[in-house]
């Protein structure tokens, strides 16, 4: 949230990550959660801004990676608490797009909403409401992400610590 927009590319043969490269275009912008997507020859920049966090997800676009990402005709293209900040990685199953944003109704990262993907482009975005995750005894998850046959998420508790003062 504090510096530049970079992206890596990761070399699986070596396990390397190589490559840091500037992204164009977020020399005004302070992201949050930032998750990138390409999809039909665009590549997209799903994320939040600092001084909106939960609230409104905007989209940047660019048809090259290496040239300036655009802000997205519609954005902010979500406008609610209960989904608009993101959670992890766009997922593609049986080709069809989901995305994950953070249920921030009742606290922060109370679960995730998953919406479906409708319509993606420059210049349209429409999704609608598709299921939720949400663990029992405990806060969260706030992040869910899904890597060939791992999954990966998270999960917090509120304790109350009697030196917390100090």
């Amino acid at each position: 949230e504090d510096s530049q927009q970079h992206y890596y590319i990761y070399d699986e043969i070596s396990n390397t990550i190589k490559n840091k490269k500037k992204i164009k275009g977020f020399e005004n912008y302070k992201i949050l959660d930032p998750t990138m997507l390409q999809y039909n020859d665009t590549f997209f920049i799903f994320c939040n801004l600092k001084n909106q966090p939960m609230e409104n997800l905007y989209i940047f676009w660019s048809n090259d990676i290496n040239n300036i990402f655009k802000p997205h005709k519609l954005n902010p293209v979500v406008t609610d608490i209960f989904s608009s900040r993101m959670a992890g990685n766009l997922i593609v199953e049986n080709n069809i797009l989901y995305r994950l944003g953070q249920n921030n109704s009742e606290g922060y990262g109370d679960g995730i909403t998953i919406n479906q993907i409708d319509v993606l482009s420059p210049t349209l975005y429409v999704e609608s409401y598709f299921n939720k995750i949400k663990f029992e005894k405990t806060y969260g998850p706030h992040t869910f992400n899904i890597y060939q046959n791992l999954c990966i998420s998270d999960s917090y508790e509120i304790k109350f610590n009697l030196l917390s003062f100090l």
